[in-house]
């Protein structure tokens, strides 16, 4: 069981997983080499999803690496605006908008689903960016993360679609 003080809302994931390393090598005399987070807030992620972030992370990173799976972002950070005391709009990033959209990079954002580093570096640094950090690049389909009773909606709906006895069977007629 996890203490008190990490169990609220506003718990930081990365204290609980520093408390989990310390327990483990603790209690159990075992001492973890990679760290997998995996939020619960984030259920349509599959297995292979986890998989492959694995693998890319074994296969890329160094000792201070991390790796964050990530989606494609919605809306290009150019086109985001700040709202000032009088209530007027500024561009957050001045000029922005003065590029094509088809020239601006590709940006992803974090989508909370995957996270993993070395238990080391995580416990000497306490985060999960490191001196680079990987990307696990997810498709939106897979990337919902569960913050607003809406988004449990659309997560039991989506699971429900992805679930083979939700596919009616057409060689029955109705």
């Amino acid at each position: 069981m996890r203490p008190s003080e990490l169990a609220s809302d506003d718990s930081p994931s990365i204290d609980l997983v520093i408390h989990a390393i310390n327990w483990l090598k603790q209690a159990e005399e075992y001492s973890p080499h990679i760290v997998v987070l995996l939020q619960p807030t984030s259920p349509l992620r599959t297995t292979k999803d986890i998989v492959a972030a694995l693998s890319v992370f074994q296969d890329k990173a160094g000792d201070n690496d991390t790796l964050m799976s990530v989606k494609p972002a919605e809306i290009h950070p150019n086109y985001f605006f700040t709202i000032d005391d009088s209530g007027c709009m500024e561009e957050l990033i001045k000029g922005g908008r003065k590029v094509r959209r088809q020239d601006m990079p590709q940006v992803f954002r974090p989508n909370g689903a995957i996270y993993i580093g070395g238990a080391e570096y995580l416990l000497s640094s306490k985060r999960f960016e490191g001196d680079r950090t990987l990307a696990y690049i997810m498709p939106e389909e897979r990337s919902l993360d569960v913050d607003e009773p809406w988004h449990l909606q659309m997560a039991e709906f989506s699971l429900q679609a992805r679930s083979p006895r939700s596919i009616p069977d057409r060689r029955r007629s109705p």
